[in-house]
């Protein structure tokens, strides 16, 4: 995934002036780029940089709100960065816009869990605090 990360950013630096171009090369430009960024996202997730993975998803998502591929991999790395409500968030419109996927549900599930894990966690270490 490492080599494929590098790849597909030098993609995304060679195509981030897809507003520069025109006609038919502007929309095929910016179809790249927004492949570029969702495979940016997958690899860099894979490789666990949370941070840039989302960074990637989310340019993407702004190109296209509702894609799905975006969102699920935004959802992913805001659940590596325990953002947990707003990985829920992405990944229940990723889920509402693709209900038959079962890797989607699964993801909204244990997102959900790992939530709860953490509210339990805290809510014992406050507890604690002020006994």
């Amino acid at each position: 995934f490492r080599k494929a990360a590098k790849k597909y950013d030098k993609v995304v630096t060679l195509l981030r002036w897809s507003d520069s171009y025109s006609g038919s090369d502007a929309d095929e430009a910016r179809s790249l780029l927004f492949t570029a960024l969702v495979n940016v996202a997958q690899a860099r997730l894979k490789l666990g940089d949370s941070r840039a993975a989302y960074n990637a998803a989310t340019k993407a998502v702004d190109m296209e709100p509702h894609h799905v591929k975006a969102l699920y991999w935004r959802g992913q790395a805001l659940a590596r960065l325990s953002e947990f409500e707003l990985a829920r968030a992405d990944l229940a419109l990723a889920s509402s816009l693709e209900p038959s996927n079962p890797e989607i549900r699964r993801q909204v599930e244990a997102v959900r869990h790992l939530h709860q894990a953490l509210q339990d966690k805290e809510r014992i270490m406050y507890r604690n605090m002020f006994k």
